[in-house]
């Protein structure tokens, strides 16, 4: 099941995201099983290709759409180590 992104303009896409290549922890050190890692220095921009392939469709079930929003100002002091809403 490939994974898509909600989005209107491709150009906006592209100028925010960057792409990379991962790796999945087996339970190294103190990962969680299964943690998604990005591996370093592979980051690289999202080409017009790779945003085509991503958009959401009408025929995507809502299952496979997923829409990046930016957090609200008011949890903008609350990232970082144990992060939690309750205590912002």
């Amino acid at each position: 099941m490939a994974i898509r992104i909600a989005f209107t303009d491709p150009d906006a896409l592209i100028e925010r995201c960057e792409i990379t290549d991962i790796d999945v922890s087996f339970g190294e050190g103190d990962l969680d099983e299964d943690a998604v890692m990005p591996l370093p220095g592979r980051w690289r921009p999202l080409t017009p290709d790779q945003a085509t392939a991503l958009r959401s469709g009408p025929g995507d079930g809502p299952v496979t759409v997923i829409e990046l929003v930016r957090p609200h100002n008011r949890w903008a002091s609350c990232r970082g180590p144990g992060f939690s809403r309750r205590r912002c």
